[in-house]
């Protein structure tokens, strides 16, 4: 990444660090895990839903800030210690499971309310 884009990425999750850490809070009491292991690398298990789910609702809040897709998934790639494709594929994936998967949706739509009735999205 050239300098000028890493501090295009670092200046923009400094403005919406403190939204996402309420949403990774609220994502993982959800699911009753912690936000290092949503954070880590583990990727089996209840933590790749949490993970999933939560990069779902960081790209929701910041989608209206920022125009462009790539520093959307490179911000909250930062976020999570992880590369902007990586980003983009969960969020994607988690897109259809929402509204292909029962159980992805029932998640999604009581978190959204959590989240809704907080404020925070």
């Amino acid at each position: 990444m050239t300098d000028a884009l890493k501090q295009y990425t670092s200046h923009h999750l400094s403005i919406h660090e403190s939204k996402f850490n309420d949403i990774s809070n609220i994502v993982a009491n959800y699911f009753d895990e912690s936000i290092d292991k949503m954070r880590g690398g583990k990727r089996y298990g209840n933590i790749i839903m949490t993970r999933n789910i939560a990069i779902y609702f960081m790209y929701q809040y910041i989608n209206t800030k920022i125009k462009s897709e790539a520093s959307k998934h490179r911000i909250i790639g930062q976020y999570l210690d992880r590369n902007r494709l990586t980003i983009r594929h969960h969020r994607i994936n988690t897109e259809f499971l929402i509204h292909n998967d029962m159980e992805y949706k029932n998640h999604y739509m009581l978190l959204k309310l959590k989240l809704t009735t907080n404020d925070i999205i």
